[in-house]
């Protein structure tokens, strides 16, 4: 990346991110990060502390943007990463900060919106660079889809109530379970330490082991991270997209179950599980069929984290509302997709259970998504 500016002028720096990234960049998650890699020398400025910096946040909004809807969205990303670089809340520097972007912002700058056919050039760009970490990612389009099971599906759970989801923006799932071996690259440490070298799932993964791992690969990708987008776990509503990927079916490939328990030829053909396999071991990524859009392994080899809790009484969510981006919020994460060690009813698009975000098990992984920045327009 060539560099024209004077690294140790907060302004300078400022006025170069604006040139070649946009007036988006300051109201994207990755802002920080990119400006201490713009000054990494400059601790006038900036460090690293891990602290709620949502007063620092709510100033540079006001400059940003006068909508509070806008206000509110940033102020909820800062609730989320409290854990990135910030600016001291130093008063020099702060008025100098406020000042430029309110001078980009009053500047014509206020309607500048990125679609997702503009950040495909950055999309390509990324995810051939993800190929080095040996990780490759599928698309799923905007689109809506029902969420849950219908009554009368085999195995069906009670708390899998049927209802209509949209998710407005695209994004890319990656096609297999994260394996050791990156778990290993980034330096994330599970409960049992060093993971095994090798690219067989990373099992015994808790939640926060999934996020570390996401908040790694955002800061070694900060600068080719598209705006607005960033690697984490997929929300629930996601994963099941992406999971079903266009079918509507108990499974994913477009069959349903024969039988709640014991051999299931359909499941075979597509996943892991317990009528299927002589040892209890997860098995590599990517030995059985595909779905439609080219992902492995979303039903049965290791159940999957989600970034958001379940939702609640599945009575108490509307009937007739459609949800857009939907996140639930009920105290517990979710984990989807059943495993080796449970039977066909459990490996279905629909399945879900609730767990702790700390628990450690052997039946337990995860993979990557690279999503737009999480907002919920539905919290129960």
């Amino acid at each position: 990346m060539d560099v024209n500016y004077d690294k140790n002028s907060l302004k300078s720096v400022l006025y170069y991110l604006k040139d070649n990234y946009g007036i988006q960049c300051f109201k994207d998650r990755r802002f920080l990060w990119m400006l201490a890699n713009l000054m990494p020398d400059n601790q006038q400025y900036l460090e690293l502390r891990s602290i709620d910096y949502n007063g620092l946040l709510m100033k540079i909004t006001n400059s940003i943007s006068s909508k509070l809807e806008t206000k509110i969205k940033l102020i909820e990303e800062a609730r989320e990463y409290n854990k990135i670089l910030h600016l001291r809340d130093n008063g020099k520097q702060l008025t100098i900060l406020t000042d430029v972007i309110g001078y980009f912002d009053n500047n014509n700058c206020k309607n500048e919106e990125l679609k997702e056919y503009d950040l495909k050039p950055i999309f390509d760009k990324l995810l051939n660079k993800l190929k080095s970490d040996d990780l490759e990612f599928a698309y799923c389009p905007a689109g809506s889809y029902m969420m849950g099971s219908p009554i009368n599906e085999k195995g069906r759970e009670n708390n899998e109530n049927q209802y209509k989801v949209t998710l407005s923006k695209g994004f890319y799932i990656a096609k297999k379970l994260t394996s050791c071996n990156l778990m290993n690259k980034y330096g994330i440490k599970g409960y049992y330490g060093i993971w095994k070298a090798n690219d067989l799932p990373a099992q015994n993964a808790n939640k926060k082991n999934a996020l570390d791992l996401c908040e790694a690969m955002n800061r070694k990708y900060a600068f080719d991270l598209p705006p607005g987008y960033f690697f984490t776990l997929p929300t629930e509503a996601q994963w099941e997209y992406a999971c079903r990927a266009g079918s509507t079916t108990s499974l994913y490939n477009n069959l349903e179950l024969t039988t709640e328990n014991g051999f299931c030829p359909n499941l075979d053909k597509i996943a892991w599980y317990n009528s299927n396999i002589k040892y209890k071991e997860a098995h590599r990524s990517g030995l059985k069929q595909p779905n439609n859009w080219g992902i492995y392994d979303m039903l049965g080899n290791l159940w999957e984290w989600c970034y958001d809790e379940p939702h609640p009484d599945p009575d108490k969510l509307p009937k007739e509302k459609e949800l857009v981006d939907p996140i639930a919020s009920n105290g517990r994460s979710v984990i989807r997709g059943g495993s080796i060690y449970d039977d066909a009813h459990s490996c279905r698009c629909a399945s879900r259970y609730p767990e702790s975000d700390y628990i450690v098990a052997r039946h337990i992984g995860f993979r990557i998504a690279l999503a737009p920045v999480h907002y919920s327009s539905y919290k129960p």
